[in-house]
């Protein structure tokens, strides 16, 4: 495999295409999203999202960033080392692998690789019922209180609990 910058990258867990940088269908020469000599990552708190490419979700260097440059701090766009902290559950829910992410969450709690619509109950850690709301990709929870919160999904083939760190929007 060779990657040169001006190529698409899908990423592949167990056979399925969990995210995408690029279009796949595109020679990225020329393109927003060309990197060729520089680098790319995911926004904070966007993502994953299968074969979709949002170039809005992802911050990235441009063409040439690291052309003649002896070490990466003298580059005029230095390559950001670990800059991607965004933390993902990955939990079974009716017999698929789902991803829920961010947690700890401030605005949107997302889920990658729902197959339909949910509902979803969002209580505090005394079990009060919080939130309730069906749902296919993510859920807002910005109006809650920063805390813990015990989130269950649920359709008419399963269910899963789960908690999550609501932080200060």
């Amino acid at each position: 495999m060779s990657i040169n910058g001006d190529d698409s990258i899908e990423l592949y867990e167990n056979g399925q295409i969990i995210d995408t940088f690029g279009d796949v269908d595109t020679d990225g020469s020329g393109q927003d999203w060309d990197y060729v000599d520089g680098w790319a990552y995911r926004s904070s708190g966007t993502g994953p999202e299968g074969t979709t490419f949002t170039p809005t979700n992802w911050v990235y260097s441009g063409a040439n960033a690291l052309d003649d440059e002896s070490t990466n701090a003298e580059a005029t766009s230095p390559f950001p080392a670990g800059t991607y902290s965004e933390t993902a559950s990955i939990i079974k829910f009716n017999n698929t692998e789902i991803y829920v992410y961010p947690n700890p969450v401030k605005l949107d709690l997302n889920f990658a690789g729902l197959k339909g619509t949910v509902r979803a109950y969002v209580y505090d850690v005394t079990g009060r019922l919080f939130l309730q709301k069906e749902v296919n990709s993510s859920l807002d929870v910005s109006n809650l209180k920063a805390g813990i919160y015990i989130v269950k999904i649920e359709n008419e083939s399963g269910l899963n609990i789960f908690s999550i760190l609501k932080e200060l929007s």
